[in-house]
């Protein structure tokens, strides 16, 4: 038992390491958001694509030794929490666990404040677009409201101008 809980330590470490990256891929992704950086969101978007799957394989290496340890103390997989695992074994593993629960707790807080700001910024940049866009197709400024006749060779052709 004690190779899957370190195991898990090792895994925990990793996707905390990985959520921190993530937070600053999101923190830069903010400041492309608001720097009109077409090819800057693009490049973010590319490493959070990565680094989600890399997340996704930490995750899923996560469940599969969470599901052993579960057998071993023989408890349903949705109530074992990391703080009740650190509960049922001893030190160091203990207050490694509440160590590292505590700190997804603080990082997936932060996590959410700056997705839910990007997403702020994300619909106020959509709903400039649709007003500016709407003016646009309001002055009609390329002829599109309306369509004109033309003589072509002896024909009529009506043509959107």
């Amino acid at each position: 038992m004690e190779v899957l809980l370190r195991r898990l330590s090792e895994i925990l470490s990793q996707e905390i390491a990985h959520y921190g990256k993530l937070l600053g891929i999101l923190s830069t992704e903010r400041r492309a958001l608001t720097g009109n950086s077409p090819e800057g969101i693009n490049e973010i978007l590319k490493l959070q694509n990565t680094l989600i799957l890399e997340l996704k394989a930490l995750e899923e290496a996560r469940l599969t030794i969470m599901g052993k340890l579960v057998e071993q103390f023989q408890t349903s997989a949705q109530r074992l929490t990391l703080t009740q695992l650190a509960s049922r074994v001893g030190e160091p593993f203990a207050s490694e666990y509440c160590a590292l629960s505590q700190r997804f707790e603080t990082l997936l807080r932060k996590l959410e404040k700056v997705n839910q700001d990007n997403a702020y910024l994300i619909d106020r940049s959509i709903d400039n677009l649709s007003a500016t866009l709407r003016l646009f197709a309001a002055s009609d400024p390329l002829g599109f409201g309306y369509t004109r006749r033309n003589e072509l060779k002896g024909k009529q052709v009506c043509e959107v101008v």
